[in-house]
């Protein structure tokens, strides 16, 4: 497979309400008024089809398939994009419930699935109550593109990223609902996850500072607060170029 130069990437940016059924409107709503940007991936934020209302996570939660991936299948095989469906509270059938990524290729099959590995449980977060953690990490191809997954809390966890990297990720993406007031935090902690690996990252955050970055950990867009959509054109050479030219990958020590 040839790999593409270029991904154009739509970030959907929105707060997530208590009302499953007016996110999932929202979010098709967003994609068919964007449609026009032929995006290759759409990203949604964490947890957009329920919102963060821990006490009803286990009450919404879907298998999956079930109406959330249903619905991410269709706007992908009818708009022709791959959806990394930002994230959705997992109710499998032996009685667990996750925090999961789905990702679903242009002919609206799940291609990939990432549990989110750290809970958040500072701060009056009941994530880690209500929640299990998932094991491992997650990345997958699309057009000869290695891309890598992690949601929100994850991005203070730089092995999650490293071991990624070592398995061939050059893109990182990870959907948030990363509250404003430590948002200076969120952007640093964006900068640095792409800057030690020499990656680019794309994140879509609920609240604010949907961010791209460049390999070299370059601020390249983000966004304001508030409902927007983010239209990136994210250039792979960016990484060939940075890891050519800077090789301090090849110097990791097993520690």
């Amino acid at each position: 497979m040839i790999m593409k130069n270029e991904l154009k990437i739509l970030s959907l940016q929105f707060e997530a309400i208590d009302d499953k059924d007016k996110n999932l409107k929202k979010a098709a709503k967003m994609l068919d008024e964007n449609s026009d940007f032929e995006p290759d991936i759409v990203v949604l934020p964490e947890l957009w089809n329920v919102g963060i209302f821990y006490e009803k996570f286990r009450a919404q939660a879907e298998n999956i398939p079930d109406e959330t991936t249903m619905l991410l299948s269709g706007l992908a095989e009818s708009y022709n994009t791959c959806i990394i469906g930002g994230s959705i509270v997992e109710k499998t059938f032996d009685g667990m419930f996750y925090n999961t990524s789905v990702v679903v290729d242009k002919s609206g099959a799940v291609v990939a699935k990432y549990r989110k590995n750290h809970l958040f449980s500072h701060c009056g977060s009941q994530e880690n109550k209500y929640l299990n953690a998932g094991e491992g990490t997650c990345t997958f191809d699309f057009d000869g593109i290695k891309i890598g997954l992690g949601i929100c809390y994850d991005i203070r966890f730089p092995e999650l990223f490293r071991k990624m990297m070592k398995e061939g990720a050059s893109v990182f993406v990870v959907p948030a609902a990363f509250p404003l007031e430590r948002i200076e935090q969120w952007n640093i902690l964006n900068q640095a996850r792409a800057l030690e690996n020499l990656a680019i990252l794309v994140s879509c955050n609920q609240y604010g500072s949907s961010n791209y970055i460049s390999p070299y950990g370059k601020i390249k867009s983000s966004s304001k607060s508030g409902e927007c959509a983010m239209r990136n054109v994210v250039d792979i050479r960016e990484v060939i170029e940075a890891r050519l030219n800077t090789p301090f990958l090849n110097d990791i020590k097993h520690m």
